[in-house]
């Protein structure tokens, strides 16, 4: 049975105020949709440097972004109809969607290598030269992990030779950011960006967490 649409401010008002919602994890795809999805300028600035430091853009920034699939708050969270993932556009032109994913990581290898390959569909129109297709990037923030633990907790994939390591092209790149892999007990001072980030996504609402790092 599907869930029904809230439709009025007091239904989504009870939303948040009813005891289940007050823990609120950033790795629920929900809530990382809303925070990071949401089609205000607060949400694509908290988007745009959430990307510039998973995709290391230190000396290319991402400045501004368009966000192509905003949800409606109204719409349930359990909506089996209602797409998690984040579609955007850079300034440049560079197609990006990114994925929160906590569970089913059964066959999520391939399902993303297929996201990959409709995102760079989505580049070109029919007819139009191969030589205009846009970059697309596949970001995806696993809650756990997803790669042995002699990968780290961010890894990059890219078409390339397989003896040269020489890459085909550009237009094709995967991120993974493995929330699971980042020690908790280690000091924030000797965290690197990215590590201050996944401990961010991970333990936001944890007080625990917290606690412990201000003692």
């Amino acid at each position: 049975m599907k869930n029904k649409k809230l439709t009025n401010s007091e239904e989504i008002a009870k939303l948040y105020t009813d005891t289940y919602r007050t823990r609120m994890p950033l790795y629920n795809d929900y809530v990382f949709h809303r925070i990071y999805g949401s089609d205000t300028e607060e949400s694509k600035a908290a988007l745009v440097g959430l990307l510039n430091i998973i995709l290391e853009r230190k000396d290319d920034p991402i400045r501004r972004l368009e966000i192509k699939n905003p949800i409606d708050i109204g719409d349930w969270i359990l909506d089996k109809d209602t797409t998690m993932d984040i579609k955007a556009e850079t300034d440049s032109g560079e197609l990006l969607t990114i994925e929160m994913q906590v569970s089913h990581l059964t066959d999520y290898r391939c399902r993303i290598l297929f996201y990959g390959g409709r995102l760079v569909n989505s580049s070109l129109k029919s007819g139009e030269p191969y030589g205009n297709m846009k970059k697309s990037i596949v970001v995806s923030i696993i809650e756990s992990k997803l790669f042995p633990m002699d990968i780290g907790c961010h890894s990059i994939f890219s078409v390339r030779e397989q003896n040269t390591g020489h890459r085909l092209c550009d237009r094709l790149e995967f991120h993974f950011l493995e929330l699971g892999k980042v020690d908790p007990n280690k000091p924030i001072e000797e965290m690197s960006q990215i590590e201050r980030l996944a401990v961010y996504l991970r333990y936001a609402d944890d007080e625990n967490y917290k606690d412990s790092k201000a003692t």
